[in-house]
């Protein structure tokens, strides 16, 4: 129990400096999401393949919401790591834009990891839902969609048990 107690505040700090450094870095600055991206991946070069379009990479993206985006789903994709292969994580950005619609950026952040089944998946995004029950809270996804959602952005899940999960995001620009 004390082990779980301790794991628990650990990851509460971890997301009370996440929620201290999205409110206080940077003060709103938008920079390029190639930037953003190429800070958030420097801890996991060997295990990151990132494919950008150019302007997709040009793109202004406010700058300590999305590194603490790509952060959690980063972290998330490791721990899903499968028993009998190595992690590979990927990530592709392209715009989008559709007649009559703003430009949106779209973010596909692939794994081929453990994945979710239906059921998970369905539960994936509610608030203190977790796979890692006892030392996880449950708030990663929760966080990113709702952050999403405020933007006017989606978050969309696709996974195969067994197989891998593809994270999509959709940004307006």
């Amino acid at each position: 129990m004390i082990k779980a107690a301790l794991a628990t505040a650990d990851e509460l700090i971890t997301i009370s400096n996440g929620l201290l450094r999205n409110g206080t870095f940077d003060n709103g600055a938008r920079r390029s999401l190639e930037k953003v991206i190429e800070s958030s991946i420097a801890f996991y070069p060997e295990k990151v393949r990132l494919v950008l379009e150019p302007q997709a990479g040009q793109a202004l993206v406010p700058s300590s919401q999305f590194h603490l985006i790509i952060e959690e789903l980063l972290r998330n994709a490791i721990k899903a790591e499968a028993p009998d292969r190595k992690i590979e994580i990927s990530i592709h950005g392209r715009l989008r834009r559709r007649w009559l619609f703003r430009r949106s950026l779209v973010i596909d952040i692939a794994d081929n990891g453990v994945g979710m089944t239906r059921e998970v998946q369905s539960k994936a995004v509610k608030l203190f839902f977790s796979t890692r029950a006892g030392t996880h809270l449950g708030l990663g996804l929760t966080n990113i969609a709702d952050s999403l959602a405020a933007g006017m952005g989606q978050l969309r899940i696709r996974s195969i048990a067994g197989e891998g999960t593809t994270i999509r995001i959709i940004y307006p620009l």
